[in-house]
């Protein structure tokens, strides 16, 4: 089958179909064009750049893939980047002079210039062995514009993105002055794929009609004499599994937004305020729910806001000398969630299969007891108040799948005795209904050979993750004929707050505190049972409390 491409208002070649040779030279003559326009630069720092012109002549629509035309660049799955070996993390984004610290979507045709720096970069950037990649936003003109550009690609993946930018003055003197005028910068993109981290080989999953049946009925007998039962899902073969382009619940969507406004106070004055901001929806790629247990991916929810504000003052502008300063303050706040896609924030629902009744008689032994100055012998003694008669299982459909494990020991082992006790018994307690493969609450099914999640295994944990960086930089430059100066300090606070709890543990751990302060009996005061003043041949003892 053909591969199929579709797109509308922009014109884009396949990397694939694009031979390595033509990457190289392509990119060799756009370095060469934009070093000559920034040569003084790099003659004295390592970089390389590309001015928006250059961007809209590359296979490329984000900022990491950009990178790819420079050196030793390369990135590994999850949009790992290297440079020169050494993998880029962390803050080393630079827009507008805002450090970013998840910068990688930002609205491409927005870029006016973007530089990438590898082992020597301005001080003002920082220390970074990998390199730091600085991006200067559009600069608003004196007349309007709009662009926008949609692209819809269907091959091995589907991908829609919607990118827009818009440069609107603001002219408060009809006349004009000869001042130039405030304007506004507005830019953002829409980005929905069917698969947030492409591999080039094919997936592989079990057939819908197979799945389906599984889901239903997830435990086969075992035909022994002591019961017990396998899973199904280790009996499925090469004939119920097919092949997929891209991994099931494996989606994103995204929208990433930047705006600015350029007011420039006098012909040498201009304050900037400007906003980058990232919101968007993940599924997260589970390897090990692949084949039987894509449905339950979890899901992750990632809110960015950057924000900064920059005064720029050039004091002296002449030919051969100028002097100026600029100031910069900078506020971002970054929040991610990761949940059950189903459950989310509802924290008793992770690992919930439904209400266990318990059912209990006491049971008694001949023995002899000492009462006060009393002795009893050779009467019944009670021993336990807890002896399991049944134990029964109400579905309340927050993880059927998972429930559908207990349900049917319950179908295939109706008579809960099971020839008890000569018999192991089938659900008389909880041991017994786990020994059969049963699920109790917070308890998820076996994997598959150890090598995948089984048909309703839910995820165990919810986590959130809040950070915010409060910065404020202070340059002042100076340029004499080819001698150039910079100075300035910076002052940086990040604060980072996060917790992970585990839902479905929560279970497991209030079975096990539920009525441990009364399980033992108070032997040290037996009650004689009388009726009727009559001695009935029964010493009970209630439950020791521990306060403890």
């Amino acid at each position: 089958m053909n591969n199929i491409s579709v797109y509308w208002g922009l014109i884009v070649l396949s990397l694939i179909l694009i031979p390595i040779q033509k990457i190289s030279s392509q990119s060799n003559n756009i370095l060469q064009d934009s070093i000559k326009n920034d040569s003084l630069q790099n003659e004295i720092f390592k970089q390389h750049y590309l001015n928006s012109n250059n961007l809209r002549n590359i296979p490329f629509r984000d900022i990491k893939s950009s990178s790819l035309i420079f050196p030793s660049t390369y990135y590994l799955k999850g949009d790992r980047m290297f440079y020169y070996g050494i993998e880029a993390n962390g803050d080393y984004i630079y827009i507008d002079g805002m450090q970013v610290s998840d910068g990688g979507d930002f609205p491409f045709r927005s870029i006016g210039s973007y530089r990438f720096y590898d082992f020597g970069s301005p001080i003002g950037l920082g220390n970074s062995a990998a390199g730091f990649v600085d991006i200067k936003s559009t600069e608003a003109g004196d007349k309007f514009g709009f662009n926008i550009e949609a692209l819809n690609t269907f091959s091995n993946l589907t991908e829609y993105e919607i990118e827009f930018n818009l440069i609107a003055p603001i002219r408060l003197n009809k006349k004009g002055s000869g001042k130039k005028a405030p304007s506004v910068f507005i830019a953002g993109n829409y980005f929905k794929t069917n698969n947030n981290d492409p591999i080039w080989e094919n997936c592989y999953v079990v057939k819908p009609e197979v799945l389906s049946d599984l889901r239903n009925e997830p435990l086969v007998p075992t035909g022994l004499s002591g019961g017990s039962t396998y899973s199904r899902a280790e009996f499925v073969r090469m004939k119920d599994i097919t092949s997929c382009k891209a991994p099931e619940n494996s989606g994103r969507n995204a929208i990433n937004a930047f705006a600015k406004i350029n007011i420039p106070i006098n012909n040498n004055i201009e304050l900037t305020i400007g906003n980058y901001s990232k919101i968007e929806n993940k599924d997260v790629f589970v390897f090990d729910n692949t084949l039987f247990n894509s449905n339950n991916n979890p899901e992750r929810y990632t809110r960015n806001f950057d924000n900064y504000l920059k005064f720029e003052h050039k004091i002296i502008h002449y030919e051969d000398f100028s002097l100026e300063y600029n100031v910069l303050l900078q506020y971002s706040n970054y929040f991610s969630r990761e949940q059950s896609r189903t459950h989310k924030d509802r924290f008793f629902e992770y690992g919930y299969l439904g209400k266990f009744s318990t059912y209990k008689t006491p049971t008694y032994a001949k023995g002899d007891v000492i009462v006060g100055e009393d002795i009893y012998e050779n009467v019944y003694v009670l021993n336990s108040w807890n002896f399991d008669t049944a134990y029964t299982f109400q579905n309340l459909n927050y993880n059927p799948e998972t429930a559908r494990y207990t349900e049917m020991i319950y179908e295939l082992y109706p008579d809960k005795w099971g020839g008890y006790p000569f018999g192991s018994g089938n659900w008389m307690n909880s041991d017994q209904l786990q020994i059969n493969g049963g699920l109790l609450n917070g308890q998820n099914p076996n994997s598959v050979y150890d090598l995948w999640n089984n048909t309703g295994y839910n995820k165990q944990n919810y986590s959130e993750n809040s950070s915010e960086k409060i910065r404020s930089v202070f340059q002042i430059k100076a340029n004499y004929k080819s001698h150039n100066f910079t100075a300035g300090f910076e002052y940086l606070k990040k604060i980072k707050r996060s917790y992970t709890i585990s839902p479905v543990g929560l279970w497991s751990i209030m079975r096990g505190l539920t009525n441990s302060h009364i399980c033992e009996l108070d032997t040290d005061n037996p009650v004689p049972v009388y009726n009727n003043g009559i001695f009935q041949d029964t010493i009970l003892y209630y439950r020791l409390y521990h306060a403890n």
